[in-house]
């Protein structure tokens, strides 16, 4: 069973906090402002840095209306972006749950007829 680390935004707020001072962290009150209040944020990856914290990639949910333009992708109507955050080891385990991504994607069964994979249910 494949398994993603997710984080609701008041989750990615407080990682967004924990990174300030750190190599890689953004401007808070930018983020804060952008971010899909509602949203779910994927760790994209994720490795231990410097033996004192994660260096982690988030895949950020952004409002509809985002002003933000510079890195912003869309799929299916949904804008997000690629962030980087050196977050400390207890941050990241108390503001990040790990599901299985049949859980939380709905699972895939292969279609032997057509070689490809479509979404079950």
């Amino acid at each position: 069973m494949a398994m993603m680390s997710i984080t609701d935004s008041y989750g990615l707020m407080q990682l967004v906090r924990n990174s300030k001072g750190r190599n890689r962290s953004v401007d808070e009150k930018v983020m804060d402002k952008e971010i899909d209040p509602d949203g779910i944020h994927v760790m994209n990856f994720h490795f231990i840095h410097n033996d004192v914290e994660f260096r982690t990639e988030w895949m950020v949910k952004l409002r509809d209306d985002t002003e933000l333009t510079e890195g912003v992708h869309e799929a299916d109507g949904l804008k997000f972006v690629s962030v980087w955050l050196d977050v400390g080891f207890d941050a990241k385990a108390r503001f990040t749950k790990d599901v299985s991504t049949d859980d939380f994607l709905g699972g895939t069964d292969t279609d032997p007829t057509k070689g490809d994979t479509v979404a079950s249910g």
